[in-house]
């Protein structure tokens, strides 16, 4: 009872729609990119949706309702019952979709380059060692580390004199 009435508060509906809205945004938008089809059923088997639909303004409150008009929204009431197909989703390609996509990280700021430039000094081994090695710090695991950041960061490491000229080799 305390968990429906929390429910119905004004700011929680809210917070729902959101999150209701972020879904099916992404939803439609793995449907159209094509790594997730939705499927209906009518007398002759299973059909898929056509990935195209799914940009069209036809595609809004599909997801939401579940039901899917392969011939467009009926104007009359008698044809609802016999052009609507449920739609389904494939539990495994969600699965896999779901289990797959890491979270998204957060980019570099440009506040966090100094910090970068000191991990780097402390970190020995070649370029592409210290560059893997970097992205495992626990103060830089939340962000993704560009290689054009590494690079601004390694510009500021103090270098080593070159190479030798063929005078000071022969010495």
């Amino acid at each position: 009872m305390q968990a429906a009435q929390a429910f119905s508060l004004p700011h929680v509906n809210e917070q729902w729609r959101e999150i209701e809205n972020e879904t099916v945004h992404r939803l439609r938008s793995l449907l159209h990119q094509g790594e997730l089809k939705a499927d209906y059923f009518d007398t002759y088997g299973r059909h898929s949706v056509p990935r195209e639909f799914w940009a069209t303004t036809q595609a809004d409150r599909v997801l939401e309702s579940g039901m899917y008009w392969p011939f467009g929204q009926p104007s009359r009431v008698l044809e609802w019952q016999q052009n609507y197909r449920l739609l389904f989703l494939r539990e495994t390609e969600l699965q896999k979709l779901l289990t797959e996509r890491p979270a998204e990280k957060r980019r570099l700021p440009r506040s966090k380059i100094p910090e970068l430039v000191a991990a780097l000094r402390e970190l020995g081994g070649n370029r592409q060692a210290q560059y893997g090695a970097l992205c495992e710090l626990p103060q830089f695991r939340e962000f993704e580390i560009t290689r054009a950041d590494f690079r601004e960061a390694a510009r500021h490491l103090p270098r080593k004199g070159g190479r030798k000229s063929r005078r000071e080799s022969r010495r």
